[in-house]
């Protein structure tokens, strides 16, 4: 559809207003055009139709919306009468003036179709002989005064009778004078009073649905354009007059006509019976009559649309017409300067979110665009335009995509319901229905585009929101019905309805709706319209995507069906009835009867428009994609208390969809500053959807030190700015190889009087002088151990203390070297892993060695202290609200011996102890279990002794020089460490060697394991995931870190399997990620106290 451009219109208005024409009653491009008030202007005509050539045997009549009249015959008086009242009828031949109609009464404000038909001898059909249009003769005249001389209505009829113009003589306008006039003249509009095959051309084309116009003055210029295709028009002209008459549906195929009577089917392929406007069937002789209409021979649709494709390049070139969309590629236009571009995307203001919205592919498709996008509060719900500017009315539906672009079902997702749960299919929800722009349906209201707001939430499980926007065709359907087929057909049908199906109509009424009444109109038949839609659904589809669909026939169906349902209500009615010039106003119009006719010969008109050039649209819904994308923060923690890996240098983050999308994100990684975890966000990840969070921790050498992944829902909560998932990383296992070494990683440093590890400074130092008598250094580091389940650290060490007292003296002691014990928080998730979060240490110092014994694996620890004047094993508190002081946790158990060397505990169910004075080696096995009587003092007799499993020597079973020990986690084992002897030496849990534990060279097994015998051995470890045994020792006495040594053995073999030098340290404990914490001579001071050094270990990776 077009307008009158608003320079188009003063130009012909300034036109006539000098010839002395009353404009009052011309339509302009304001948005308020109303219809005016009061009666509408009639145009009285007497017709003066051509049937020569037709059957003289019947009475032809003039159907005029619902009034038919009958043509009379011109006789040689009529002729002569009407040839002195409008001499231009002087020139055409008697035989092309063989009827006539007086007085008709015609719209003055709007066009008007009609036609002429007789009734069919025997039957109580109608057959149809000629058709044509109506233009009020101001917008005629209008037409002219814009286009002068080079107006092309009627060419063809002009230069069939010889019509020129020529100058008025009142100047501005012209007219026409004849080659038989003899200086007689006649207003162009005289042309407009004959009807013949022309006219029934004209007529066709007309209806075309980007064609159509129900304002005058449009209409007047279209009709120009139209006209001046004389070649194609007198083509299609001369086609219709040799294909003769319009046959009714029962008389043979075999006999050519411009147009062939058709029964109506329903989808059902059944005939539709004619009714009574209370639905009772009409019968004819006792039978039932039914509906039918004209169908078309493929040969005249050819010509139609030869004649649309040339008008329709002419009528965009036109500067006098404005606001044209073309969709027929055909047909586009040849002139220089492109099509008009599509608006860009209009961002209105947002509500404050954490998503962004964006379309994937926003663009102007068919005339539809998505647009206007913005956001509407919290959560994923957005809003959006969607215009429309053609003449269509299209369906908007709302469906949701995973992120490979596959539709989802709105009940497995949680989507809302549409606004019509009538038109909700399993995939998709229903929003709406836009009509076109007013003036796209010939309404004199400016405005290219008709848009309408609309709002949707993407469920959380959808990565976007999908808008199709449905239309008529289904040129691009898929072979098999999808869910996009659905979208189209409620559109499909309010087109059919509303967009071809009223302005058609409208037209065959000479109906003038103003804005208002036309969107009234349009809403009540919205109704029906979904109605239909709900009821053809799949059968529309099933009839197109298999080639048998009959368009003329869907469409005079659908038409009935819904005026049907539509003018059942009043209201319907006196729109129709205030916006008829002539006619049954009170009933608006009729739909049984006689009056069949006239619809069906509407929907017939209105059916052509869908065969031409396929209704000129591309595709059949368009789909834009809106994916909104938010920040995604993940949360990185450690899977035990001991922390994130102490090896990782770098971590890479990728978030994976079901789909494989993933997104990546990496960066340095520092466990001294991250080993409780860090945080990571990644921008613009595609909102919704299920996705699974992957974490990798590597190592310098990039090796796999750490590995987590989560599974989440990319939704963002209410109130947050980004989406939270917590991925939790566990330590991976680095294998122990012949090329493994440890490094420093770190050390204990008191930092503002707080312990905390930092970055080593040098390496760790070696043996320091012995301890004497009043020396303020830390003399002997005696024992450590990591309690890994719960993240502790306790260690002991003997040192010179200034005011710490012995345990059970009250004197000043202050200079004396004395034994103690401390324990420090290494849980990182207790205050992000503080050293100082749970410190616990003696209230005193001890004149003999503090043991600490800390499970590694389970929940219970223990200490072995003197400070009772006995060995008491005690069973250690060290929950955050546990005592500080160590001596008063549970006693288990006491030890005969005065002098502990070392201890270790197995699982919480056995400790073994190395006791005695120097060459009296003693073995001592506990059982852990809680004394069967309540103790409440160490010195109780009821206190359970520990049982002494050996003693010195060098035979299997004996012990000698004894230094350390630890738990095998590999079998029901502790392993011990002779320095006596130079060996390590296997025993169960209760003392007995464990002959088959070491494999010795030629297959053979052994309880023992020899070392070299160059060492000085100080400690050993047991790793736990490998089964390895870790050695320290040093060459000779040496007091030099470059002679201490850290062997790796496996009891498969007898070999060492990795070396590290340089370890200097005195005792050290592994922790379950195979990284060592050592004690080291290095002094600290710690709330006045001294204490050893400890240091961080990590192994090298692959």
């Amino acid at each position: 559809m077009v307008q009158l451009s608003r320079r188009a219109l003063l130009k012909g208005a300034a036109f006539l207003a000098a010839a002395g024409v009353n404009t009052r009653l011309l339509s302009g491009c304001d948005d308020g055009a109303r219809i005016p008030n009061g009666p509408r202007p009639i145009e009285r005509k007497t017709l003066h139709i051509s049937l020569d050539g037709f059957r003289d045997d019947v009475e032809y009549t003039l159907d005029l919306g619902d009034r038919r009249i009958e043509l009379r015959r011109h006789d040689e008086t009529t002729l002569a009468q009407h040839r002195r009242e409008v001499p231009l009828l002087r020139s055409i031949p008697d035989a092309e003036l063989t009827h006539y109609v007086p007085d008709v009464s015609l719209p003055g404000d709007a066009p008007q179709s009609y036609t002429v038909s007789y009734a069919i001898p025997g039957t109580e059909m109608r057959a149809l002989a000629l058709a044509a249009i109506h233009i009020p003769e101001p917008a005629i005249l209008m037409g002219q005064a814009i286009k002068g001389q080079s107006y092309g209505v009627h060419a063809t009829r002009r230069a069939k009778y010889g019509f020129n113009f020529v100058p008025a003589r009142s100047g501005g306008l012209h007219v026409l004078a004849g080659s038989s006039a003899d200086g007689d003249v006649s207003n162009i509009s005289d042309l407009s009073l004959i009807v013949e095959e022309e006219d029934a051309a004209r007529y066709l084309v007309f209806h075309h649905p980007d064609i159509l116009a129900l304002d005058g003055n449009v209409a007047a210029l279209l009709l120009h354009h139209l006209d001046a295709q004389s070649v194609e028009m007198q083509i299609l002209a001369r086609l219709i007059a040799r294909l003769g008459r319009a046959r009714n549906p029962d008389e043979s195929p075999t006999r050519t006509s411009w147009a062939r009577g058709t029964y109506l089917l329903d989808p059902d392929g059944k005939k539709v019976p004619q009714t009574n406007e209370d639905g009772s069937p009409i019968l004819v002789d006792g039978k039932p009559a039914y509906q039918w209409y004209y169908a078309f021979p493929p040969e005249v649709m050819r010509a139609v649309s030869d004649v649309v494709v040339r008008a329709m390049r002419a009528i965009y070139d036109d500067p006098d017409l404005e606001d044209k969309r073309f969709h027929v590629e055909k047909s586009r236009s040849s002139r220089a300067e492109p099509l008009p571009d599509a608006p860009p995307l209009l961002q209105g203001p947002t509500a404050p979110s954490a998503y962004t919205f964006a379309p994937l592919n926003e663009n102007w498709t068919g005339g539809q665009c998505v647009s206007g996008l913005r956001v509407d509060g919290e959560g994923r719900r957005v809003s959006f335009d969607v215009g429309n500017s053609y003449n269509r009315t299209v369906s908007v539906y709302c469906g949701f995509f995973d992120a490979n672009g596959k539709l989802l079902k709105r009940a497995e997702i949680g989507a809302d319901a549409g606004d019509n749960t009538t038109l909700d299919t399993e995939y998709l929800q229903h929003r709406g229905m836009i009509s076109p722009a007013l003036w796209l349906l010939g309404i004199p209201v400016a405005g290219t585009v008709a848009r309408e707001r609309f709002t949707a939430r993407i469920p959380d499980k959808a990565t976007s929101l999908g808008v199709f926007v449905g239309s008529l065709s289904f040129l691009d359907m898929p072979k098999q019905y999808d869910e996009r087929g659905k979208a189209a057909t409620a559109g499909l049908v309010a087109t059919l309805i509303c967009e071809l199906g009223v302005p058609t109509i409208a037209l065959a009424y000479g109906a003038l709706f103003d804005a208002g009444t036309t969107l009234q109109l349009k809403r009540e038949l919205l109704v029906p319209a979904a109605v239909l839609a709900v009821k053809l659904g799949a059968n529309i589809y099933s009839q197109v995507t298999t080639g048998s669909a009959e368009w003329i026939n869907l469409g005079v169906w659908v038409g009935n069906q819904a005026l049907k349902l539509a003018l059942a209500k009043a209201s319907t009615a006196l729109l129709w009835g205030g916006a008829i010039a002539a006619g049954t106003a009170a009933k608006g119009i009729p739909i049984a009867g006689t009056a069949i006719f006239a619809l069906n010969a509407a929907d017939t008109a209105q059916s052509i428009g869908r065969t031409i050039g396929g209704l000129s649209q591309a595709n059949a819904v368009y789909t834009t994609e809106i994916r909104a994308t938010n920040t995604v923060r993940v949360k990185v923690t450690p899977s035990d208390v001991l922390g994130l890996p102490q090896t990782g240098v770098r971590y890479e983050l990728m978030l994976v969809n079901k789909t494989g999308m993933s997104l990546a994100a990496s960066g340095d990684y520092a466990f001294l500053t991250q080993a409780a975890g860090f945080e990571v966000d990644v921008t613009g990840v595609p909102s919704g959807g299920e996705y699974k969070a992957v974490l990798r921790i590597l190592s310098s050498t990039g090796f796999l030190v750490g590995f987590g992944q989560q599974d989440f829902v990319n939704a963002v909560p209410n109130g947050a700015a980004f989406a939270s998932v917590e991925c939790v990383v566990k330590n991976q296992t680095i294998p122990i190889t012949k090329d493994t070494t440890y490094s420093v990683s770190a050390e204990l440093a008191v930092v503002s009087g707080s312990h905390k590890w930092v970055a080593p400074t040098a390496p760790p130092g070696g043996y320091p002088d012995a301890c004497a008598g009043g020396s303020e250094i830390v003399c002997a580091p005696t024992g450590i151990g990591i309690d890994a389940h719960n993240g502790n650290l306790g260690y002991a060490w003997q040192a010179a203390e200034q005011a710490l007292p012995i345990c059970g003296r009250s004197s000043d002691t202050g200079g004396t070297s004395l034994h103690t014990m401390r324990n420090l928080n290494l849980n990182v998730f207790v205050e992000k892993g503080a050293l100082d979060a749970n410190v616990k240490d003696y209230a005193c110092g001890d004149l003999r060695p503090v043991v600490p014994m800390y499970s590694l694996r389970e929940p219970k620890s223990y200490v072995l202290e003197a400070s009772t004047g006995q060995y008491v094993l005690r069973e250690l508190d060290l929950s955050l609200t546990g005592a500080s002081d160590f001596r008063r946790g549970q006693p288990i158990a006491r030890l005969g011996s005065t002098t502990v060397r070392a201890a270790a505990v197995y699982d919480n169910r056995y400790a073994m102890i190395i006791s005695g004075d120097a060459g009296v080696d003693r073995l001592e096995v506990i059982e852990l279990k809680s004394p069967q009587v309540a103790v409440t003092h160490a010195s109780d007799e009821r206190l359970p002794r520990a049982h002494v499993r050996s003693g010195p020597g060098t035979l299997r079973g004996n012990i000698r020089g004894a230094v350390a020990l630890c738990q095998a986690f590999d079998g029901d084992v502790f392993i011990v460490l002779e320095n006596g002897n130079k060996r390590l030496q296997a025993f169960g849990v209760t003392g007995e060697p464990a002959v088959d534990y070491f494999h010795k060279a030629g297959g053979s097994r052994s309880a023992i394991l020899e070392l070299p015998s160059d060492r000085e051995y100080l400690d050993v470890g047991c790793e736990l995931e490998s089964g390895a045994i870790y050695v320290l020792s040093r060459r000779g006495r040496s007091r030099s870190p470059t002679d201490f040594y850290l062997d790796i053995y496996k009891r498969t073999s007898p070999e060492v399997l990795a070396t590290t030098r340089n370890f200097a340290a005195a005792k050290f404990a592994l922790d379950t990620n195979q990284n060592i914490i050592s004690l080291g001579w290095n002094e600290l001071v710690f709330r006045g106290r001294r204490e050893p050094g400890l240091w961080r270990w990590i192994p090298t990776t692959p």
